[in-house]
């Protein structure tokens, strides 16, 4: 039975730490990212990139072979300083691409609260960068995290990347759910 076999994933999760991310948005973050990690196979390559003024990457892409090491490099990932959300996403992009475009499935994963506040960050610019990418074919998805993440410019970003949107349901302090 190969129904559940898919194409090797070749995924750049990238981390916005800026100072708006600070305490729960930012270890929800990282808590996400592992957790894919943790679901991905020896086949699948994944690069690891935090980014607040400026994007770093904290894994280059490479073969998931020991996914606690990598959740070990997601854990010293720190809050930052300003937001330069296309600076994040473009290393995404760069780290998944420097080998040269293979087969299977390439996705940047952007976990972040949206609100871009250095480089480019007019959403139908970035949303314009996400369609050159996806006809080049890197996806492009979005993790909307925070209670006021900017869900606009994520949505243009996933559906213009031919992603998804997806977003932390948190419930405010204080609050009770039904």
């Amino acid at each position: 039975d190969h129904s559940h076999e898919r194409l090797p994933l070749r995924l750049a999760l990238v981390l916005d730490r800026s100072g708006s991310m600070r305490g729960r948005p930012l270890q929800e973050a990282k808590a996400c990212a592992q957790a894919i990690i943790r679901r991905l196979t020896v086949a699948d390559r994944v690069a690891v990139i935090a980014y607040d003024n400026n994007a770093e990457v904290v894994v280059p892409c490479q073969q998931v072979e020991s996914p606690e090491t990598l959740c070990e490099a997601i854990d010293g990932i720190r809050p930052g300083g300003g937001t330069n959300l296309h600076a994040g996403w473009l290393a995404g992009i760069n780290a998944l691409t420097a080998e040269g475009w293979a087969k299977g499935v390439s996705q940047v994963l952007l976990l972040s609260d949206g609100l871009a506040n250095q480089g480019l960050k007019a959403p139908n610019a970035l949303a314009k960068e996400c369609t050159k990418a996806a006809s080049l074919g890197v996806g492009t998805s979005t993790y909307g995290l925070g209670h006021t993440f900017d869900e606009t410019l994520m949505t243009e970003m996933a559906n213009h990347g031919r992603g998804r949107a997806y977003y932390a349901a948190i419930v405010k302090r204080g609050q009770t759910t039904g």
